[in-house]
């Protein structure tokens, strides 16, 4: 599938919803051609557009998506469960990085291998979908206990459970302090966190992941 051009009016489009989604105002023209690189005169056009369509909704001076774009989503994501919306996070972030992506889920005292993604050197790992550890035993079941204390900080781990695997984990929660899985990366020694700014890097993107798949989860069981 080709990838539209940047200048294409569906970039622009998603461009400007993606500002309101985020939270960005629409009140003040040039404010809104700043944020989102669109000229004056086309963002105006654009928002008048989606708000006759019903995709955005006007409140107050500003906007937010509308109620027939939340129905749209909605439906593409009805019957859809934490297996197959974990493995695309999990595929998106094995690629981002370049690291082994797993989905975990736990209970009170062991945690399950449910899911995993890798990329095209796979780590060499006695861990597999459906391997079973102590809780405690790796960052994907420390991450869910904390959680589950109100705690969704990541989890790191160097060489903690198996030699030269280093890993970081953290907590999918719809609710506060009910987390229902964890998303761990794994990666050789050294990979994950070398200087400051790629541990940054790989914590931002994986709380992210952690939280897009708790909100669509919860959109998905609303």
């Amino acid at each position: 599938m080709t990838t539209p051009p940047k200048d294409s009016a569906a970039a622009r489009v998603l461009t400007l919803l993606e500002h309101v989604a985020d939270g960005g105002g629409t009140a003040n023209l040039s404010d809104l051609a700043r944020a989102t690189g669109l000229n004056r005169i086309t963002a105006m056009r654009l928002v008048a557009d989606l708000e006759d369509l019903g995709v955005l909704e006007r409140t107050g001076s500003d906007h937010r998506l509308g109620s027939r774009l939340l129905r749209l989503a909605a439906s593409a994501l009805s019957g859809q469960d934490l297996t197959s919306l974990g493995q695309r996070a999990l595929d998106a972030l094995s690629t981002t990085l370049g690291v082994s992506a797993y989905l975990v889920v736990a209970n009170e005292t062991h945690l399950t291998y449910l899911l995993r993604s890798i990329p095209d050197t796979p780590l060499v790992s006695h861990i597999g979908i459906g391997t079973v550890v102590p809780l405690d035993a790796t960052t994907g079941g420390r991450a869910i206990a904390a959680a589950r204390t109100g705690d969704n900080a990541c989890t790191w781990s160097h060489s903690g459970y198996e030699p030269g695997i280093d890993s970081v984990a953290a907590p999918v929660v719809p609710a506060p302090g009910s987390p229902v899985a964890a998303i761990s990366l794994a990666a050789p020694a050294g990979v994950l966190d070398p200087t400051p700014a790629r541990r940054t890097e790989v914590e931002q993107a994986l709380r992210t992941a952690a939280y897009d798949l708790a909100a669509l989860l919860t959109t998905t069981r609303s």
